[in-house]
């Protein structure tokens, strides 16, 4: 059976290390899309009554996402955060989220390991290895947040399947 994954992308202020504390997993994609609408709805900044045109929870589709997130003004949801709904492999075992710009990324083991030793590895051409603590925040359960170095452009926050 198809299983779908809803990811919250949601920063708060700043770029925190609280991307992606709020995933599900459902067996149907119409009710993954329903829960992710309700869920970035509630993120808005004020109520209903106090929006002016064109405010509000905004739904982009792509190839195999449905992402929600909400615009105010010229605001778009790159800034603020989403709920992204995914299909998900089988094989997955971790998403990992850009959290400058709220982009999201269902990886196997092999790729993940692959963006671990990548991370580590830029990390290692660009500062002294006993800093590494400093920008690699591992969880008690595995899950990983990288802060932005050197050569990278992003923060990055991995949450293992087996966590959710």
């Amino acid at each position: 059976m198809k299983k779908y994954i809803v990811i919250n992308t949601w920063n708060g202020e700043g770029y925190s290390e609280q991307n992606g504390n709020q995933i599900e997993i459902f067996d149907n994609k119409i009710i993954a899309e329903r829960y992710a609408e309700s869920e970035a709805t509630k993120q808005l900044p004020y109520p209903v009554s106090d929006r002016f045109n064109g405010e509000g929870v905004t739904t982009f589709i792509t190839s195999n996402t449905t992402i929600f997130g909400w615009t105010i003004g010229d605001e778009g949801y790159e800034d603020h955060g989403t709920y992204q709904v995914h299909p998900l492999p089988s094989d997955a075992y971790a998403v990992m989220i850009r959290t400058n710009v709220n982009e999201v990324d269902i990886l196997n083991s092999v790729e993940y390991a692959d963006w671990i030793e990548e991370l580590s590895s830029d990390f290692e051409g660009d500062y002294d290895p006993s800093e590494k603590e400093d920008y690699f925040h591992y969880e008690d359960n595995g899950d990983l947040f990288v802060q932005c170095f050197g050569s990278q452009d992003f923060d990055y926050q991995f949450r293992l399947i087996k966590n959710i």
